[in-house]
């Protein structure tokens, strides 16, 4: 059983393709981008695994909090984004 993809590249339109590839299947899509993280999730992406994630975890999850609340991702400072 696969559980999630996750796709890095930083390709939105590759990124689509796998998510319409996974869809029915039960498995999660993840982007590794953090470049489009937040138009990765208003596309309807599962979640985020960046790697800039482990340098600043707290602005990663308001930056997932706010794609989820469908609002404009926090920029700024420290932000995630």
């Amino acid at each position: 059983m696969i559980a999630a993809v996750k796709d890095s590249p930083g390709d939105l339109e590759s990124f689509q393709r796998v998510m319409d590839g996974a869809a029915g299947s039960g498995a999660g899509c993840l982007t590794g981008s953090e470049t489009l993280a937040d138009l990765a999730m208003a596309r309807g992406a599962d979640g985020i695994v960046p790697g800039l994630g482990n340098v600043d975890p707290h602005g990663h999850v308001r930056l997932y909090e706010a794609a989820r609340a469908g609002a404009p991702p926090p920029r700024g400072p420290n932000s995630g984004g």
